[in-house]
Order: C-alpha cells, then structure tokens, then sequence
C-alpha cells in the first residue's frame, strides 16, 4: 500500500473518530469503526505495522488519545485531553500537507 493511499483512507476515518460524540462514558471509536471494508482495515493494519517507526508521532498520540478518551481520563501524561486533541489535529494537518 502506498502512502497516499494508507493517509486517504486513514486520515478521514480518524478524523470521524475524533469527531465522534460518545454517548456513554467510556465509549469511543477509533478509525477502524469508519472503515466498513474489511480488506481495506487489513491493508492499513500492515501499513502501520510496517510503517510504524517512520510516522511512530502520529501512531502514538491517536493511541494515547483513543486509551484516554476509552477510560474516560481528562488529561494524556499531564496534558489537559482537549489540548492534546488540538496537537494531535495539527499532526493531521501536517500529514494532510504532505500526502493529500
């Protein structure tokens, strides 16, 4: 899988999931849960496997985002949560800038 083609899958599916409203506490939904095709979840479930250390940034924080937001925790190692939701967009942004 290219890299253009991982990011235009990926980069709205997570974008969904940061713009998702939980309706119970402790509820999220990550970018797979915006991906219905099941061979594309695969190919970017390598991609990132393959490709983790390259874009390790951007992989870390939806991570630490997502297992905050999961258990409902209001800040990500001292940082208030919306704060680190904001710099997580930005690193989107930058993605977005480079393969888009």
């Amino acid at each position: 899988m290219k890299k253009e083609d991982f990011f235009n899958s990926y980069i709205p599916a997570l974008e969904k999931a940061l713009n998702y409203v939980n309706k119970l506490d402790f509820e999220f939904c990550g970018p797979d849960s915006f991906i219905d095709d099941e061979t594309i979840r695969n190919n970017l479930d390598k991609f990132e496997n393959e490709n983790y250390h390259e874009y390790e940034k951007l992989f870390n924080m939806v991570s630490n985002y997502l297992d905050a937001k999961s258990h409902n925790f209001k800040d990500i190692q001292g940082k208030d949560i919306e704060d680190y939701k904001k710099e997580l967009i930005e690193e989107i942004n930058n993605i977005k800038k480079k393969y888009f």
